[in-house]
């Protein structure tokens, strides 16, 4: 029996409230530790008015993702935007980059949570939860959402632009740059501070691991005379 409720909310402002609470208990546990019971535990209301939201926790899953997908693609899109618009040298625009990317994550820890440890298996509870998912039957959500915004050619694109203006060595394709500063940015994710992982990264040594990573990188995109650049 729950003991202590929550304050009153409007039907709304509850089911966006159930839908962050099983999302935290999700990323941080796993999809398969939490139950009904527990989203309602935690969110401080009966069981039986969690159902009269959701049927279930496939449905609860279903909800996560048709409310938190707009919008995390949303600033994802803006993140990319900012990068068409940013200069070619890229000793200001990659550290920049970086601090962006890193506010991504800080912005929907919870959903970058989730979608980092559990991605391959998305399809599978989306499935459960709706048969309309099928589509996404063998190809993970997020490689869905990744493809949709195109990051890998707004990063190409912008590396061609730098390697036009002389920021980035002629004898690099500008797609091996992207696989290079991607592959670096998405595995880190796990090693910030959100992350219960082994050895966690504090806040501050984290952006100090994302800087030195992007400085390596600065020495091995740009032409030696740009190299004195690097701070």
């Amino acid at each position: 029996m729950v003991r202590e409720f929550a304050k009153r909310l409007r039907k709304d402002q509850r089911k966006e409230s159930i839908l962050h609470t099983a999302l935290k208990l999700i990323a941080l546990s796993g999809y398969d530790s939490v139950s009904m019971r527990l989203i309602a535990k935690e969110e401080r209301i009966s069981e039986v008015i969690l159902y009269r939201y959701f049927k279930n926790k496939t449905k609860v899953l279903q909800g996560i993702f048709e409310h938190y997908v707009p919008i995390v693609t949303r600033s994802f899109k803006e993140f990319l935007q900012s990068i068409n618009a940013m200069v070619t040298d890229l000793t200001t625009s990659l550290p920049l980059i970086g601090t962006l990317y890193i506010n991504r994550i800080r912005e929907f820890p919870y959903f970058m949570m989730f979608m980092t440890k559990e991605g391959d298996q998305i399809p599978k509870y989306l499935i459960e939860a709706d048969k309309k998912f099928q589509e996404y039957k063998n190809e993970p959500y997020d490689k869905i959402l990744y493809d949709e915004l195109k990051i890998h050619d707004v990063f190409t694109t912008y590396f061609k632009r730098c390697q036009k203006d002389g920021f980035l060595k002629k004898d690099l394709k500008p797609e091996d740059c992207t696989t290079t500063v991607l592959s670096l940015f998405l595995p880190l994710v796990i090693r910030s501070p959100l992350f219960p992982m082994r050895e966690p990264l504090t806040d501050e040594k984290f952006e100090e691991v994302i800087a030195n990573q992007i400085k390596i990188i600065l020495y091995a995109f740009l032409p030696k005379e740009k190299q004195n650049l690097i701070k």
